[in-house]
């Protein structure tokens, strides 16, 4: 039920660190259609159960910061729909 075989080989990483300078994840509840700070799918029932989409957003640095504070880090987002539904097979 995963889209890879075997997800843990093939691909690349990408090392972010020490430009990552923090991370937000929000969740969008497919009942009362509002965006969530926390998701525990145990907790939920019914269709509820997982997300419709994830918001992800990114507070980068340049390299060059090294550790210094940033004053205008870069901000990075984007929402990724969660299918839900199985498609058709025809």
């Amino acid at each position: 039920t995963t889209m890879d075989d075997d997800a843990l080989t093939g691909g690349f990483t990408e090392t972010m660190w020490p430009v990552l300078r923090g991370m937000n994840l929000r969740f969008m509840d497919p009942v009362d259609k509002t965006w969530k700070d926390e998701w525990d799918s145990a907790a939920r029932t019914g269709a509820g159960t997982l997300p419709q989409a994830v918001e992800i957003t990114l507070w980068l640095a340049a390299p060059e910061s090294d550790g210094a504070e940033v004053k205008n880090p870069i901000i990075l987002g984007k929402t990724i729909m969660i299918p839900t539904v199985a498609p058709i097979d025809r």
